[in-house]
């Protein structure tokens, strides 16, 4: 064994949860999710307003992606029915820290449009799917490790 052993063994079993659902989805967009510095006042400007762009791809029942780091990148995708999914990607990373570390982990909120009771997303960990439902502000909050990311379905 080698020191990567431990690294690559754990990606190899998150691998043999989610492959399946993986392989059956095509690549529709995708979006890095930054803060903008506003010079003029200091201020960090969103930029959500991405999920708002009409290009006829998605459904727009994601409607917002953000996180105190702001450092997430958002990948949309559709089966064979055209059923759309996302992935939020936590996009820290320091190659002296796992990304378990807390430095590294992100509280993540996603803004859904109305009639979006919440999502589902595959446990990387289990395998289990899990639902987590929106608050009153349409709004379902989770953190995300360092490097790591999670698939989501709407649930309506």
């Amino acid at each position: 064994k080698t020191t990567a052993f431990p690294v690559h063994a754990q990606i190899n079993t998150e691998i043999s949860r989610l492959g399946n659902v993986l392989v059956t989805l095509r690549h529709v967009r995708t979006y890095h999710v930054n803060a903008v510095p506003d010079w003029d006042d200091g201020s960090f400007t969103w930029n959500t307003h991405l999920f708002s762009e009409a290009d006829g791809l998605r459904t727009g029942q994601l409607q917002g992606v953000g996180s105190p780091g702001n450092n997430l990148m958002v990948g949309f995708f559709q089966d064979g029915f055209s059923v759309e999914s996302f992935m939020v990607v936590n996009k820290n990373h320091d190659p002296q820290l796992p990304g378990t570390d807390p430095a590294l982990q992100e509280t993540v909120t996603l803004t859904l449009a109305p009639g979006v009771a919440g999502v589902r997303h595959i446990n990387r960990a289990t395998g289990a799917e899990q639902f987590l439902p929106a608050d009153m502000n349409r709004e379902v909050t989770f953190d995300l490790q360092g490097g790591t990311g999670d698939l989501f379905f709407y649930e309506i």
